[in-house]
């Protein structure tokens, strides 16, 4: 009878332990997902914010005057 009573004690104790573990780490992994998300949703704000998206190319273009237009103005 004692034996049956040990079994359901350790098998009790076995299945706390085993929960409060799984509970710790999906907590630990919902943590670590949530702080990527945060990190990447401020990096695209960021990143939206910022001028060089805005950047007009055609004022920006080095202009070729060929090599006639160069020898004549050194």
């Amino acid at each position: 009878m004692t034996e049956i009573l040990y079994v359901i004690l350790g098998m009790l104790t076995g299945g706390i332990i085993v929960y409060i573990y799984l509970n710790k780490k999906v907590s630990d992994t919902v943590d670590i997902l949530t702080d990527s998300l945060v990190k990447n949703r401020l990096l695209k704000e960021e990143i939206g914010k910022s001028d060089k998206s805005k950047k007009n190319w055609k004022s920006s273009k080095k202009k070729y005057y060929g090599n006639k237009k160069r020898k004549s103005n050194s």
